[in-house]
């Protein structure tokens, strides 16, 4: 369900025959059918630049991605783009002397982007949710309890009701599950009957999305080899290259450093707000689990009452936990209460992207319970990640360490890009729209392309590879 290579180069090639229609469009506004050769040789000039900031802007944003997405984050996703284009365009009409550009040329056409592109995506929209989201769906699980958790937790906004089947009767009677187009299986199947039910469904040419366990995640990872004339799988190790840690590190360093100087009204604010609202400390400082084990300070600002745990010692913070402040709420949705981690960021505690780190209490806890919860440290935690931009402080345990699984077996550049843009705009967005997302979207897909995870808008199952 996530586009394949070809379906994107034609997603992106419209994107780019609206951004150059939506600039000649503009033309025609400023000056008519006469344009002037010397305003239209500016435009030439910088077009290169303008291409190439859509294409890339919209793969960081993912808007050839959104065809789960509500229109709110569509339409950030699509502001965020033109925004991008705006800038590269200013910049490159300076840059190459390309001063006969007219800016209101500049505006109309960015205004006509981004509704022509919106109209474009929402149209994709409909077209897919029309296709997948309309026919017959089921859920395929061993328990109804499972089933109905996987419904009001991912699907309850995007499906229609669908089936719940349990798995005993497919072994009665496999043709029950004739006449789907859509088949969700839940994680407590067994292998031998995952097996059962996404071959009968690949052979009778059914759409399959599974949420993953732990060994799905390790071994998609895996790469073939033979010893003698027996076919194996190689898990990898885990982690990033040399090379890759280095570019991270750099990359931490100078955005640290920058979004310290971009949010320091933020600082001067915020610690007025919590001493007026909450006596005590503005800071608070908590000791939590980093790379390889080691244990280091994180420093937040504070936003619950002054000894939270003192009664009921080290537990998660809920919805509506009453020892969250006011403005402890209003951090919390807009992320803000996260900004002082920059300097464990500029020390090498953490980074900007990666899996959050945790409490030693609860490590030891998740770990006796979860035997790969330790591979999270094979890397440096971060601010902000796959769990935080696609769940909430409420999430499932397991359901982040199955986000950050898939962000240490399929880390690039690109996605950390694309977590921070996401991270981008879960802060533009309220809270109370974000939790509407996420009812909105099914939580749990990842398509099976090529032998690898695609992550995309759903982010937190797989679809098992049905020999398509």
């Amino acid at each position: 369900m996530v586009p394949g290579f070809w379906k994107i180069a034609a997603i992106l090639s419209f994107d780019l025959a609206i951004t150059y229609g939506s600039f000649l469009l503009g033309f025609f506004v400023k000056f008519g059918s006469d344009i002037p050769a010397r305003n239209w040789g500016a435009f030439q000039t910088i077009l290169i630049p303008i291409l190439a900031s859509t294409v890339i802007a919209s793969l960081v944003f993912s808007t050839h991605k959104n065809l789960h997405r509500s229109v709110v984050d569509i339409g950030v996703a699509i502001g965020m783009v033109v925004l991008v284009n705006g800038l590269v365009a200013g910049a490159a009409t300076y840059a190459l002397g390309a001063r006969g550009f007219p800016r209101s040329v500049l505006i109309y056409g960015l205004i006509i982007q981004l509704v022509a592109i919106f109209l474009w995506k929402t149209f994709l929209v409909h077209r897919y949710r029309k296709r997948y989201f309309t026919g017959r769906s089921a859920i395929v699980s061993a328990s109804q309890t499972e089933a109905e958790r996987l419904f009001q937790r991912g699907l309850s906004h995007v499906l229609h009701t669908p089936s719940i089947v349990l798995v005993d009767e497919i072994k009665q009677n496999p043709d029950v599950l004739a006449g789907c187009n859509l088949v969700f299986v839940t994680s407590d199947l067994s292998s031998q009957q995952r097996r059962v039910v996404t071959e009968w469904c690949a052979t009778n040419g059914i759409d399959v999305l599974v949420v993953p366990d732990m060994a799905d995640l390790l071994v998609r990872q895996a790469f073939f080899t033979r010893v003698g004339d027996i076919p194996m799988v190689q898990l990898k190790r885990y982690g990033l290259s040399y090379e890759a840690q280095i570019v991270k590190r750099v990359i931490d360093l100078v955005t640290s450093a920058v979004l310290a100087l971009v949010f320091l009204p933020v600082w001067i604010l915020v610690p007025f707000l919590i001493k007026v609202f909450s006596p005590g400390p503005v800071f608070y400082s908590q000791q939590r689990v980093g790379k390889d084990g080691a244990v280091f300070n994180v420093h937040k600002f504070r936003t619950m009452v002054v000894d939270a745990e003192k009664v009921t010692g080290p537990v998660f913070a809920g919805e509506n936990d009453p020892r969250i402040t006011p403005v402890g709420r209003w951090l919390r949705a807009s992320r803000l209460d996260e900004l002082p981690q920059l300097w464990n960021i500029l020390k090498g505690e953490m980074s900007l992207i990666g899996p959050r780190p945790e409490r030693p209490v609860f490590v030891e806890q998740f770990a006796k319970e979860n035997l790969t919860y330790r591979l999270r440290h094979t890397v440096k935690p971060g601010l902000t990640g796959l769990a935080q931009v696609f769940g909430s402080y409420d999430t499932d345990p397991i359901d982040k360490l199955r986000y950050d699984m898939m962000y240490i077996t399929h880390y690039s550049l690109l996605m950390d890009l694309q977590i921070l843009s996401w991270t981008v705009q879960a802060v533009l967005i309220p809270q109370s729209w974000a939790e509407k997302q996420a009812r909105r979207i099914a939580r749990y897909e990842l398509r099976f392309i090529t032998g690898r995870y695609a992550v995309n808008e759903m982010a937190a199952t797989s679809e098992i590879d049905s020999g398509r």
